[in-house]
């Protein structure tokens, strides 16, 4: 049926004042409102496990990330650069700092206690303040695989999520051909939301990402098991310095 014009409403304007009033994020009558600032509590770190450390980036860490992620098993399971850099390594801190200075998630480094190794990355992204809902991702350098270090670190901000930032929903993506990380997830208790097509872009091909959540009730905590971190005898080469990649 055709509309009627002469009886459509015209929208009032909205004055400055009308503007000041709205607080969701989103869209009012056609006009995109800004998100609220993210105001959560601030997690003390470093977070401790039995055999971790999960502490804020420092400008020591470049040499060693770009180690680990110029290893293509580590790094064609995340959506990274076909070559992984020191200055794309420099980048990753910088980035990880000012979210951390800014509140908006913690990108925070995975190091063996004792030891202090720099040996993967766990970090929560906060993607929703009203709904209290944030995005999880980490990864581990090969040596270290297959020892429960994911699943310690990640149960462990998991925890901090729930309990300290009182969060309602964690969620992440896992591209399809990864069921380590997969097992990661759902030993905590996350569980499978749908699958979304060509999702990722990985060495130049389109990978589905199946989406996993879980909700501060589902929560399983890790237990890690006995005995300290062993690095594996295979170690990676060090990669060549590289330069800026344009924005």
């Amino acid at each position: 049926m055709p509309v009627d014009t002469t009886r459509v409403r015209r929208e009032p304007r909205l004055s400055s004042r009308t503007l000041q009033t709205v607080k969701a994020p989103g869209t009012y009558r056609g006009l995109r409102m800004p998100p609220p600032r993210v105001n959560l509590p601030r997690l003390r770190l470093p977070l401790r496990t039995p055999r971790l450390l999960l502490r804020a980036y420092s400008l020591r860490d470049p040499p060693r990330i770009a180690r680990w992620l110029s290893d293509r098993e580590v790094s064609r399971t995340i959506p990274l650069w076909p070559q992984y850099d020191l200055a794309d390594g420099t980048a990753f801190v910088r980035s990880a700092r000012a979210t951390l200075r800014s509140g908006d998630g913690y990108r925070l480094a995975i190091a063996i206690r004792g030891s202090g190794e720099y040996v993967g990355s766990c970090g929560l992204e906060i993607r929703s303040l009203r709904d209290r809902r944030a995005h999880i991702g980490y990864w581990v350098a090969r040596p270290f695989w297959g020892q429960g270090i994911a699943s310690e670190a990640a149960s462990r901000l998991c925890q901090e999520a729930f309990r300290t930032l009182r969060l309602h929903r964690i969620e992440t993506g896992v591209v399809r051909g990864n069921p380590a990380s997969r097992a990661v997830l759902r030993r905590l208790g996350f569980r499978s939301e749908g699958w979304a097509r060509e999702n990722f872009r990985v060495d130049g091909e389109y990978r589905d990402c199946e989406m996993m959540g879980l909700l501060a009730r589902e929560f399983r905590p890790y237990t890690p098991p006995p005995g300290p971190v062993v690095a594996a005898a295979s170690d990676p080469p060090d990669p060549e310095p590289g330069t800026a990649r344009p924005a």
